[in-house]
Protein backbone atom coordinates (compact mmCIF):
# COMPACT_ATOMS: atom_id res chain seq x y z
CA UNK A 1 0.00 0.00 0.00
CA UNK A 2 0.86 3.26 -1.12
CA UNK A 3 1.99 5.62 1.96
CA UNK A 4 0.27 9.02 2.10
CA UNK A 5 2.05 12.01 2.86
CA UNK A 6 1.12 13.77 6.24
CA UNK A 7 -0.77 17.04 5.69
CA UNK A 8 0.29 19.75 7.91
CA UNK A 9 -3.47 21.06 8.98
CA UNK A 10 -1.58 24.80 9.31
CA UNK A 11 -0.30 24.30 5.51
CA UNK A 12 -1.71 25.82 2.73
CA UNK A 13 -3.26 24.32 0.08
CA UNK A 14 -2.59 27.03 -2.33
CA UNK A 15 1.33 27.98 -2.89
CA UNK A 16 1.46 31.69 -1.80
CA UNK A 17 2.99 32.46 -4.97
CA UNK A 18 -0.12 31.05 -6.96
CA UNK A 19 -2.32 33.21 -4.55
CA UNK A 20 -3.03 35.85 -7.45
CA UNK A 21 -4.21 33.27 -10.09
CA UNK A 22 -6.19 31.52 -7.44
CA UNK A 23 -8.08 34.71 -6.75
CA UNK A 24 -7.15 35.30 -3.30
CA UNK A 25 -5.36 38.65 -3.95
CA UNK A 26 -1.27 39.30 -2.82
CA UNK A 27 0.08 37.15 -0.19
CA UNK A 28 1.27 39.16 3.11
CA UNK A 29 3.12 37.99 5.27
CA UNK A 30 1.58 38.42 8.83
CA UNK A 31 4.30 40.16 10.21
CA UNK A 32 5.14 42.31 7.24
CA UNK A 33 3.33 45.52 6.73
CA UNK A 34 0.98 45.57 3.33
CA UNK A 35 2.47 48.44 0.77
CA UNK A 36 0.21 50.51 0.47
CA UNK A 37 0.62 51.30 -3.74
CA UNK A 38 -2.17 54.15 -4.29
CA UNK A 39 -4.04 55.17 -1.17
CA UNK A 40 -5.96 58.27 -3.11
CA UNK A 41 -7.46 55.13 -4.72
CA UNK A 42 -7.99 53.32 -1.46
CA UNK A 43 -9.57 57.09 0.36
CA UNK A 44 -12.02 57.73 -3.07
CA UNK A 45 -13.23 53.74 -3.09
CA UNK A 46 -13.80 53.84 0.69
CA UNK A 47 -15.91 57.08 0.33
CA UNK A 48 -17.63 55.37 -2.37
CA UNK A 49 -18.34 52.91 -0.02
CA UNK A 50 -19.25 54.91 3.07
CA UNK A 51 -21.95 57.02 1.08
CA UNK A 52 -23.07 53.32 -0.39
CA UNK A 53 -23.63 52.18 3.22
CA UNK A 54 -25.64 55.19 4.37
CA UNK A 55 -28.22 55.14 0.72
CA UNK A 56 -29.10 51.72 2.28
CA UNK A 57 -32.18 52.53 4.67
CA UNK A 58 -31.88 49.28 6.69
CA UNK A 59 -27.87 49.54 7.41
CA UNK A 60 -26.71 51.70 11.01
CA UNK A 61 -23.17 52.91 9.50
CA UNK A 62 -22.37 53.80 13.04
CA UNK A 63 -21.82 49.54 13.31
CA UNK A 64 -20.01 49.26 10.36
CA UNK A 65 -15.90 50.01 9.63
CA UNK A 66 -14.52 50.29 6.10
CA UNK A 67 -11.18 49.59 5.46
CA UNK A 68 -9.63 49.83 1.70
CA UNK A 69 -5.87 48.27 1.07
CA UNK A 70 -4.68 48.11 -2.41
CA UNK A 71 -8.65 48.18 -3.64
CA UNK A 72 -9.81 45.31 -1.40
CA UNK A 73 -12.34 46.65 0.49
CA UNK A 74 -12.54 44.59 4.20
CA UNK A 75 -15.89 45.41 6.02
CA UNK A 76 -16.01 45.03 9.51
CA UNK A 77 -18.51 45.60 12.42
CA UNK A 78 -21.67 44.25 13.91
CA UNK A 79 -25.00 43.85 11.68
CA UNK A 80 -28.54 42.64 13.37
CA UNK A 81 -28.80 39.62 11.38
CA UNK A 82 -28.00 38.42 7.90
CA UNK A 83 -30.18 40.00 5.50
CA UNK A 84 -28.28 43.27 6.76
CA UNK A 85 -24.55 41.24 6.56
CA UNK A 86 -25.31 40.10 3.34
CA UNK A 87 -26.82 43.83 2.56
CA UNK A 88 -23.70 45.99 2.91
CA UNK A 89 -21.49 44.07 1.06
CA UNK A 90 -23.92 44.21 -2.19
CA UNK A 91 -24.16 47.63 -1.18
CA UNK A 92 -20.28 48.06 -0.96
CA UNK A 93 -19.97 46.33 -4.53
CA UNK A 94 -21.73 49.51 -5.85
CA UNK A 95 -18.12 51.09 -5.63
CA UNK A 96 -15.86 51.25 -8.60
CA UNK A 97 -12.60 49.75 -9.06
CA UNK A 98 -12.86 47.38 -6.30
CA UNK A 99 -10.89 43.94 -6.47
CA UNK A 100 -11.96 41.98 -3.92
CA UNK A 101 -14.53 42.56 -0.59
CA UNK A 102 -13.74 40.57 2.25
CA UNK A 103 -16.66 40.99 4.51
CA UNK A 104 -15.96 40.21 8.46
CA UNK A 105 -19.27 41.85 9.42
CA UNK A 106 -20.61 39.33 12.61
CA UNK A 107 -24.22 38.89 13.30
CA UNK A 108 -25.02 39.93 16.70
CA UNK A 109 -29.35 40.22 17.31
CA UNK A 110 -30.67 43.35 19.08
CA UNK A 111 -31.06 42.28 23.05
CA UNK A 112 -34.79 40.69 23.27
CA UNK A 113 -37.25 41.95 25.48
CA UNK A 114 -37.52 40.75 28.93
CA UNK A 115 -40.78 38.53 28.34
CA UNK A 116 -43.00 36.79 30.99
CA UNK A 117 -41.38 34.12 33.50
CA UNK A 118 -42.50 30.84 32.29
CA UNK A 119 -42.93 28.04 34.88
CA UNK A 120 -43.03 24.63 34.72
CA UNK A 121 -44.97 24.23 38.03
CA UNK A 122 -48.08 22.83 37.55
CA UNK A 123 -51.05 24.05 40.61
CA UNK A 124 -51.61 20.98 43.06
CA UNK A 125 -48.18 19.51 42.16
CA UNK A 126 -45.58 19.72 45.74
CA UNK A 127 -42.15 20.60 44.81
CA UNK A 128 -42.04 20.57 40.79
CA UNK A 129 -42.32 16.67 41.16
CA UNK A 130 -44.84 15.41 38.55
CA UNK A 131 -44.61 11.44 39.79
CA UNK A 132 -47.89 11.17 42.25
CA UNK A 133 -47.63 8.90 45.03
Amino acid sequence: MAERPTLDPGQPRVHPDDYPAAGLGEFHRPNEPQVVTDPARDERIASQVRAALERAEMIDVNRIHVQVVNAEVILSGIAENRFVREKAEESASEAEGIEKILNKIVIQPPPEEPGPILSTHEPGIRDGSTQRS
